[in-house]
């Protein structure tokens, strides 16, 4: 998926490099029901995606991780002295929609509970050009908190309510796995993701 935070998931990916020498990869980016398409169709091995609603018995699911939603903004924004953001904090704020979210939907769900209203100043579905437009001071944005690659972005916790998701390797029940494919479902599950 798009929005998976490449830089954890690259430390990940050099020491299965350093640990298994033989083995290449190559790595493509799709939404959720792309991934789904080609694992059912034996075009990809494994996915790197959020579950969400839950792939069903279909899917082979091993958790890797859970990150928190945040809010990230310039930093001389008016909320950057706050420790975390409630929603209702955000509402009439200018906001850096990212389309490609698979959390959008819950996120403005929970907008429309408590009446916290947002106008989109900004649209896309890349994950920089969020970041960039949130750094020109167009808006805030809501991101998983590994997906903030910008280090001059300030990014505060999403609370009232709290919003998370959890990372996850999926493949096919009784798929039989490669080599090189066992080697890798393996060092994911034992890997320390560090927070």
């Amino acid at each position: 998926m798009s929005t998976i935070g490449h830089v954890k998931l690259a430390r990940f990916l050099a020491k299965f490099q350093r640990d298994y020498h033989g083995v290449e990869l190559e790595v493509s980016e799709a939404s959720v029901q792309e991934l789904k398409n080609r694992l059912e169709q034996g075009d990809l091995d494994l996915a790197v995606l959020n579950p969400l609603e839950g792939l069903g018995a279909a899917f082979r699911v091993h958790d890797l991780y859970s990150e928190r939603y945040v809010v990230v903004f310039a930093p001389d924004h008016r909320l950057a002295s706050l420790n975390a953001i409630k929603l209702v904090d955000l509402s009439q704020e200018p906001y850096v929609d990212r389309l490609s979210c698979e959390m959008r939907d819950l996120v403005m769900g929970a907008c429309r509970e408590r009446n916290v209203s947002l106008y989109a100043r900004f649209r896309s579905e890349r994950e920089d050009w969020i970041q960039s437009m949130v750094l020109a001071r167009i808006g805030f944005a809501f991101m998983p908190e590994y997906s903030v690659t910008s280090p001059e972005l300030l990014q505060r916790p999403l609370i009232e309510p709290a919003v998370a998701r959890t990372v996850s390797l999926a493949s096919i029940p009784g798929r039989p796995y490669s080599p090189a494919t066992a080697a890798m479902v393996r060092a994911a599950q034992t890997f320390d993701w560090p927070g």
